[in-house]
């Protein structure tokens, strides 16, 4: 294999009808930046990078990527999106902001990774495929602003969960997180990534614990499965599959010194929760149940203190 650089010093901005491409060599596209008005495929089983900062024309820009597992579209410039971006096929990575109004769609045929810190407002969300929000190697975490965010059948959602190192939670920045000023639609799978849990499980019952994941004005549907990746010791039996409960996803429970807990999805809010007492939980009314889980927590911090 080889690798090409080429450097576009045309004055700022260059319209391109379309790029693809071919071969064998891995290129590097660097210099001004470009308007695109055509489709951009990677049709090799390398790496290609456009690190040219780019806009989208008037009308939505197909990309597209190989289906070998070393292919991969990167595009690690700025990105103003006006007309839409459909990610139709392959691996497909944005390294930097995407804005702008224009919608961005993903096929089910398409695995898209947005790392960027934050990615300003793209529009509407519309995910078919596998979408994965943040670097999700616990380096940080990323805020997508969508006015609407749908999430189909054949969708994969994959976010990033954490918290800092004194076990707290801030919305954005010890979690990824899906913001709409319209709705969220949710279906497909859910999968996160624990790989950064750093509250012990043994102060959960102390702590009101809630990820706010999505933040919307209005939520519908539910997902059609819900998965764990990388938890950490002492939440190890959480990987895997959860189980629906009266159309709430609930968590295996964690043993720790309060008894089982265990963690559950509210889509009604787009939280996730760590519930203290399984008991009082009524699963068809979680979100009301949620609401009263800091008052749990005082009552049982409570008996403890008689008890001692």
């Amino acid at each position: 294999s080889s690798s090409s650089t080429s450097t576009n010093d045309i004055a700022s901005i260059y319209p391109v009808s379309s790029s693809s491409f071919s071969g064998t060599t891995s290129y590097t596209l660097s210099g001004s930046s470009l308007l695109l008005n055509g489709n951009v495929a990677n049709n090799t089983n390398r790496s290609q990078t456009i690190s040219n900062n780019i806009t989208t024309g008037s009308s939505p820009v197909a990309m597209s990527s190989g289906t070998g597992a070393s292919s991969l579209l990167s595009l690690s410039g700025a990105g103003t999106n006006t007309g839409g971006i459909n990610l139709t096929n392959g691996r497909i990575s944005f390294t930097q902001a995407i804005v702008g109004g224009g919608n961005v769609t993903t096929d089910p045929t398409a695995q898209v990774f947005l790392q960027a810190n934050s990615q300003g407002g793209i529009g509407d969300l519309n995910s078919g495929g596998r979408l994965t929000i943040g670097n999700n190697n616990g380096t940080g975490v990323m805020v997508l602003d969508t006015t609407n965010a749908t999430f189909f059948s054949t969708s994969t959602t994959v976010l990033n969960v954490g918290t800092d190192l004194g076990g707290g939670i801030i919305s954005g920045t010890t979690a990824d997180q899906i913001v709409s000023t319209g709705a969220v639609n949710f279906n497909g799978d859910l999968t996160m990534d624990f790989g950064q849990m750093l509250i012990d499980p043994n102060s959960l019952e102390s702590f009101n614990t809630a990820w706010k994941l999505f933040d919307a004005a209005t939520y519908g549907g539910n997902f059609t499965s819900m998965n764990v990746t990388n938890a950490p010791s002492g939440y190890g039996n959480l990987n895997g599959a959860w189980t629906l409960d009266n159309g709430v996803w609930v968590s295996p429970t964690i043993n720790n010194d309060a008894g089982n807990q265990f963690f559950a999805i509210d889509q009604s809010t787009g939280e996730l929760v760590a519930v203290p007492e399984p008991s009082t939980i009524v699963f068809a009314a979680l979100g009301a149940t949620i609401s009263g889980i800091h008052c749990i927590n005082k009552r049982r911090r409570h008996k403890r203190d008689v008890a001692a």
